[in-house]
């Protein structure tokens, strides 16, 4: 009897399991002070193109932790992808006086200077992102970009020469792309 028991309820539990949005919205029900669950869960659904819901996950989660770099950075994807840039733009600047060590929001920084025109700026950004992480293959794409944008052809072939010389994987899917 006990051993249906446990399979029922195993059963009920991989049910769950079987869709990501599923699974963190139960999470973020059961345990609704978890910054972690709030900020995943809006990972999924920014991925699934809900972009208020997600927005609300993101909020929700910097209410429990305002010092949350990650919440803050993948609020700003969300902004961006709304193009409500300067919006974006303070949400990566928020993630960067937050945590200085985390590269995906200078990326981001220089897509939205870049594309705005402000290619210094997007250059001190880009060059900042990989000094944080040398591994960064976007970000050496990115800033071969601007380099290109600027006509300094050079170093626009040594920074995309360096992203190919990165290995695979390298990249980010909390930061956005130039190319």
């Amino acid at each position: 009897m006990l051993v249906c028991l446990l399979a029922g309820v195993s059963w009920s539990r991989n049910i769950v399991w079987q869709h990501e949005r599923d699974l963190w919205e139960d999470t973020v029900s059961k345990s609704p002070g978890k910054a972690r669950s709030f900020n995943l869960l809006g990972g999924v659904l920014f991925k699934e193109g809900l972009l208020l819901e997600a927005l609300a996950a993101f909020d929700h989660a910097l209410v429990l932790r305002p010092d949350y770099a990650d919440a803050c950075n993948n609020k700003g994807l969300v902004y961006y992808r709304m193009e409500r840039y300067s919006m974006a733009l303070k949400s990566f600047e928020q993630a960067v006086a937050i945590r200085p060590d985390f590269a995906d929001p200078y990326n981001n920084l220089c897509v939205i200077y870049s594309r705005s025109g402000l290619l210094d700026e997007a250059l001190v950004e880009c060059n900042e992102a990989v000094v944080v992480r040398p591994d960064y293959a976007e970000a050496y794409v990115n800033l071969g970009a601007v380099y290109f944008k600027k006509g300094e052809f050079g170093k626009s072939l040594a920074a995309y020469a360096a992203a190919r010389s990165l290995k695979p994987g390298s990249s980010s899917n909390r930061s956005l792309s130039l190319e």
